[in-house]
Parts: C-alpha cells; sequence; structure tokens
C-alpha cells in the first residue's frame, strides 16, 4: 500500500472491504455472534487496513486542495505586473508607524527604569 496515487488506494479500499464482507460472511456461517466477528483477528486487521486506505485518501484530498489554492495564489500573483509588485512589497515591509511607537515606548521605559536604579540607595 504505498502508492501516492487515488485511485489506486480507492481500488486498494474496496478490495480490502470486500475481503472483509467474504471474512464476515464466512464467520457468520460457522454461527459466531458479532462480539466474536470483533474480536476476530483476521477481521481486525482487514479494518485497520480499510482505515488507513480510508486516511490516506484523505490526505491526498487534502494535498490536492493546498496544491490548488498555491496554484491559484500563483496565478494572482502572476497576473499583477512586476513593478506593482515591487511598489506593493515595499509598503508592506514599511511599518506604519505602530512599530516605531513601540520601540519608542520601550526605549524610554527601559530608561526610566535604568534612572529609577540609580535613584533607589542599594542595600549592603
Amino acid at each position: 500500500m504505498a502508492s501516492k496515487d487515488k485511485i489506486s488506494r480507492e481500488e486498494q479500499k474496496d478490495k480490502v472491504e470486500k475481503q472483509l464482507a467474504a471474512r464476515i460472511a464466512v464467520l457468520k456461517e460457522k454461527g459466531k455472534s458479532e462480539a466474536e466477528i470483533g474480536k476476530d483477528s483476521t477481521v481486525r486487521k482487514l479494518n485497520a487496513r480499510r482505515r488507513e486506505a480510508i486516511q490516506r485518501i484523505k490526505a491526498i484530498d487534502r494535498k490536492v486542495s493546498l496544491l490548488e489554492i498555491v496554484k491559484k495564489m500563483s496565478q494572482e500573483k502572476a497576473a499583477i505586473p512586476k513593478a506593482e509588485r515591487k511598489l506593493q512589497k515595499k509598503t508592506e515591509d514599511q511599518p506604519d508607524g505602530a512599530k516605531k511607537e513601540k520601540k519608542a515606548k520601550k526605549k524610554k521605559e527601559s530608561v526610566e527604569s535604568s534612572e529609577n536604579k540609580e535613584l533607589t540607595p542599594e542595600k549592603e
């Protein structure tokens, strides 16, 4: 089950489901109860392989959707002329003033705290 192709994973899942149904039918013919069928090692292994195939199919779907999003974003980026992209990048990189205010405030607080240390007598 090392395939990364969705179609082959779905085929593997279908194959396992058929094997599971056949195994359950055999156990029911033998007169086993639902609890005993659930405890059967072959049934448990087939259920595990089925869950694994379903999980891989979901992972493949997520990967495909992510690739579609990335492709869409790259197409949007390619639609914008290069000069405009550079201009947008420059405006995004420049702080709007909030960062400068924070830095100034932080610097002011550090200066004030150092002055307070100088004013308080040290206990020796």
